[in-house]
């Protein structure tokens, strides 16, 4: 029976064997490769957008509210699909809000730029909730128009 040294979870964090106490021999621990990221980095960081919501002296409590329950529920891009907890169902039960109150809320949202949603043909109502994507709006105060000449013309 050979006896060897069992390595601790730091040992195999920083790839480490333990040497073996006998004479037997063991195969060699070798370092963990380097990961690779293959994944494209996401177009969207919660938090961020969760500190726009924060910072948004605009949103009253129900806009806050709904705002954080889809982050919760959006996908690493920032995309919750039609269909989902986007519902007005489903926010108000999930918020204990009235259905009205996160209509309204998902409204303010829209507006201040912080989601944007799929328009609806003109005129059609749909009964499956719109997609919505969590989108950073530009820095607030910033100037849309170009600068001024300075002369009073």
């Amino acid at each position: 029976m050979s006896t060897r040294s069992v390595p601790t979870p730091a040992d195999l964090a920083a790839g480490r064997c333990g040497a073996p106490l006998t004479a037997a021999p063991t195969p060699t621990c070798q370092a963990p490769a380097a990961r690779t990221q293959t994944t494209a980095a996401p177009r969207y960081d919660r938090r961020a957008w969760e500190a726009a919501v924060q910072t948004d002296t605009g949103l009253y409590y129900a806009p806050r509210l709904v705002a954080f329950v889809l982050a919760h529920h959006a996908g690493t891009d920032g995309y919750l699909p039609a269909g989902g907890i986007q519902h007005l169902s489903s926010l108000a039960e999930k918020t204990r809000l009235t259905q009205r109150s996160v209509k309204l809320s998902l409204r303010d949202l829209e507006r201040t730029g912080l989601i944007r949603r799929v328009a609806t043909p003109q005129g059609q109502q749909t009964h499956v909730a719109r997609a919505i994507t969590l989108t950073i709006p530009s820095a607030p105060g910033a100037r849309q128009e170009p600068p001024s000449t300075g002369d009073a013309s």
